[in-house]
């Protein structure tokens, strides 16, 4: 089975100083590199590919997992009914951080999806919040995805993506406005 493998190097405090490269391996970069400086205390090793993906996926899940805002649900997916001019929805969350967030922006993927209505901008710990989404279908068939996109005052990852999709007829005729008389 064939294998991919490659090497890194590590300084004494821990911080990766080399990576395998056509002309010297890492270690023998790093103790170029450290000789020149006067440095000791390199420290190798050779990682298999899979290894270096299973670091870095734990990496992205820990960081994920310390979001402030805990969604109820981040996708919500309805029919239409025959005569229905629009949808609504309600996404849930809860600050589960030891801080206030401040909910900064709410945007949305187009202008037919409004999320005008969110509660408040301020929550503490331990609160709970819904953004309420309208869908207006205008002369749309057959399923549509939308977004929104909510911004907080979180450090790190700030943006959360929710997504309502709905399943809309071919007989719905949505009532488009005329003109003013």
């Amino acid at each position: 089975m064939w294998a991919w493998k490659m090497e890194f190097a590590f300084d004494s405090q821990r911080r990766l100083i080399g990576i395998v490269s056509d002309e010297k391996t890492a270690t023998e970069q790093a103790w170029s590199r450290q000789k020149a400086q006067g440095e000791s205390g390199v420290r190798a090793g050779r990682f298999s590919f899979l290894s270096l993906v299973a670091v870095v996926l734990l990496t992205v899940h820990s960081a994920l997992a310390d979001r402030a805002l805990t969604w109820e649900r981040t996708l919500i997916e309805m029919g239409a009914k025959a005569g229905d001019t629009q949808a609504e929805a309600a996404f849930s969350f809860t600050n589960k951080s030891d801080e206030a967030v401040e909910i900064l922006q709410v945007g949305t993927s187009c202008g037919c999806c409004t999320a005008a209505e969110v509660e408040k901008k301020k929550y503490l710990p331990g609160e709970s919040g819904m953004v309420r989404v309208k869908f207006t279908f205008g002369k749309r068939k057959g399923p549509q995805e939308k977004t929104v996109i909510i911004k907080t005052s979180e450090t790190g990852a700030s943006r959360y993506i929710l997504t309502f999709r709905v399943e809309i007829p071919p007989g719905t005729t949505a009532a488009m406005p005329t003109g003013g008389d």
